[in-house]
């Protein structure tokens, strides 16, 4: 959450910095494919395209959706946002 609030305010580079250790640590405490690492992915996926690091942000959002797709399905509102967020890198890089 404090990831998100400075990603509002516009300090993406801190943002960048706690989702970072944020996923770790859901690599670690729950499992790579826990649906909070997969949030985390997704979120870190956003940071890493308003960052235009392209290539990062794209690998990041479709690890997250393959697993937030298994776990929620195709019509989630969580599938639908990580959806918006890669056709953002795909816009931003054609």
């Amino acid at each position: 959450l404090l990831a998100i609030c400075h990603k509002n305010s516009g300090n993406l580079r801190k943002a960048r910095a706690l989702l970072e250790t944020n996923l770790q640590i859901y690599k670690r405490e729950l499992s790579e494919t826990s649906v909070e690492t997969a949030w985390a992915m997704i979120q870190l996926g956003d940071i890493y395209n308003a960052l235009g690091c392209y290539s990062k942000a794209k690998t990041f959002l479709q690890d997250g959706l393959t697993i937030i797709k298994e776990y929620y399905g195709t019509n989630h509102i969580k599938t639908s946002w990580g959806t918006v967020y890669l056709s953002d890198v795909y816009i931003n890089t054609h």
